[in-house]
């Protein structure tokens, strides 16, 4: 069963509208764009893999980044952290119908995670939602997940 959580806008950092921005450590977060796909959905199934051993993917890596390309990335933004150019993570949020302005997606590539990327792009994402909570779920055999939200 999916855990639900609700944040405010005031854990965010006031960044999240700039086109790119980069820190002292080589992160560079920016809008993702249909040739970010490819890249998106390979971390996405490394990261859903490491996070859900066993769990069978029902679909293949082309698959996956087509859909990134034509749902989450013309419906909702979609927000790409680099590090020297490779894909580290990335944060999908928007408006769903059910739970208002909530985050839809926030993978992160399992090498590279406890870096502080995961919580950059929360909290450019709760900025970006300053007028209402914004809302996560997270399911429960996702461990990692539940000890980040």
């Amino acid at each position: 069963m999916p855990a639900r959580r609700s944040v405010s806008a005031q854990a965010g950092n006031g960044r999240a509208r700039g086109m790119g921005m980069a820190d002292s450590a080589g992160l560079l977060v920016r809008d993702a764009i249909p040739a970010d796909a490819a890249s998106l959905a390979s971390l996405f199934l490394r990261a859903r893999a490491s996070s859900t051993p066993g769990l069978r993917e029902p679909c293949a890596e082309d698959a996956v980044a087509t859909w990134l390309a034509r749902m989450p990335m013309q419906d909702h933004r979609v927000r790409v952290a680099t590090i020297r150019g490779e894909t580290a993570g990335y944060i999908g949020h928007g408006q769903d119908a059910a739970h208002g302005a909530m985050v839809l997606h926030l993978y992160l590539d399992p090498a590279g995670q406890h870096r502080g990327i995961g919580p950059h792009l929360l909290h450019e994402a709760i900025a970006a939602h300053a007028a209402a909570p914004l809302s996560r779920i997270c399911f429960a055999r996702i461990a990692g997940g539940r000890a980040f939200h």
